[in-house]
């Protein structure tokens, strides 16, 4: 008897240790794949030039929320899809800021640096991290503004992040 007991009591504990085990691999599949009640929220930051450049580009925003996320309250990562052009070549610094004018501080250590080639062109793919784009959520960056600026911290370019349909 005590022998029946002690392999029920393993098989029960390595349950528990293998379901622990699917709930953490459920929430990072669905928050990558998706899932059929998942949420994408979309949004957008038209660059607009800031001074003499001509820089000019877009800022696109993604953000995938399942079911499993809300549960767990583990967003996942806004995506930051950049493409920029008419851009000196060298490196420059998109950043987040709290105003929509870029004129505030970046927000956290959130700049990413962006290599602009010699055709005026440069593209960056970039995680946000504990920002969401959920309407009414105190980390959303919906409002904010997304800034390119120089190697001197010179702004270059400015775009507000703004909400739109998914397709």
């Amino acid at each position: 008897m005590n022998r029946l007991s002690l392999w029920m009591c393993a098989a029960l504990g390595l349950s528990l240790l293998s379901t622990a085990g699917c709930r953490t691999r459920e929430i990072e599949l669905a928050a990558r794949f998706g899932h059929h009640e998942s949420t994408q929220l979309l949004a957008v930051a038209k660059l607009e030039a800031k001074g003499a450049g001509g820089a000019s580009g877009e800022v696109t925003l993604r953000q995938l929320v399942t079911p499993q996320t809300k549960k767990h309250d583990a967003f996942p990562d806004v995506r930051a899809y950049l493409a920029v052009d008419g851009l000196a070549a060298g490196q420059y610094t998109l950043g987040l800021h709290d105003s929509s004018d870029c004129s505030g501080p970046v927000k956290g250590q959130n700049g990413r640096t962006v290599a602009v080639g010699a055709d005026g062109k440069g593209t960056l793919i970039a995680g946000l991290d504990r920002s969401t784009l959920e309407e009414g959520d105190e980390r959303s960056i919906l409002g904010k503004s997304v800034g390119l600026s120089d190697g001197s911290g010179a702004p270059v370019a400015c775009g507000v992040i703004a909400a739109v349909a998914a397709p």
